[in-house]
């Protein structure tokens, strides 16, 4: 039973990631029962992810902007999902949190909402420690659709999501395996590949053995 009702997910969803790599992380799983229901993601990457190896000269910067690109898409794939479109935003990593930028993302994302017929959305928690994931929440919050928030930065920490109170919950073991897969092609996000925060085996345990979990935001402002 995973709380989502099989008319959700046979419609257009936004899933909406602050970082290449937070798609996977968060809703790997949703999006491939958003496609086995027939419906249709449009997956929005609000920042460019240039920060996650520190300062860089720009010229760096711009090929790990570009590698971030190729390894979202080949996570899709691995997946097996095939969006109805993608868009990334290019904000500079580390600045949802602004206001301006807050002001132009949420534009940019209405104006998406409106030109695929979406009827609804995901996207980072607004309690995660990163900035850019509660800076993403409270840019996606102003939609008018059905919103459900999903936890990363806290469960990236280690820390226990309490699927029974947060009350949606998705694990699929054949998924999941996929979702090895997709993670795997996030090679820049590694210890090995340099990143400043890497997806560690623990972590890319917890994400892929423990359910997503996705609380309805309607709840949380109630």
């Amino acid at each position: 039973m995973t709380g989502f009702i099989a008319s959700q997910l046979s419609q257009t969803w936004l899933i909406i990631a602050p970082h290449p790599d937070d798609e996977v992380l968060g809703c790997g799983l949703l999006m491939r029962a958003i496609a086995a229901s027939q419906g249709a993601c449009v997956i929005v990457w609000l920042t460019d992810g240039g920060a996650s190896h520190g300062e860089l000269p720009p010229t760096a910067r711009n090929a790990l902007v570009s590698q971030r690109q190729a390894e979202a898409l080949a996570g899709l794939a691995a997946l097996g999902i095939e969006p109805l479109a993608t868009y990334f935003l290019g904000h500079a990593d580390g600045s949802l949190a602004s206001e301006s930028v807050q002001s132009a993302a949420r534009a940019q994302l209405a104006e998406l909402s409106d030109a695929h017929a979406a009827t609804a959305f995901a996207v980072t928690a607004a309690d995660d420690s990163h900035a850019d994931h509660r800076g993403a929440f409270d840019i996606a919050a102003g939609l008018s659709l059905p919103g459900y928030a999903y936890p990363v930065s806290g469960r990236y920490d280690g820390d226990r999501v309490d699927v029974a109170a947060q009350a949606i919950a998705l694990l699929d073991p054949a998924g999941a395996t996929l979702k090895r897969f997709a993670l795997a092609c996030h090679r820049s996000q590694t210890a090995e590949g340099g990143a400043r925060w890497p997806l560690s085996q623990a972590a890319i345990d917890r994400f892929c053995n423990e359910p997503e979990v996705f609380i309805p935001i309607s709840r949380l402002a109630s």
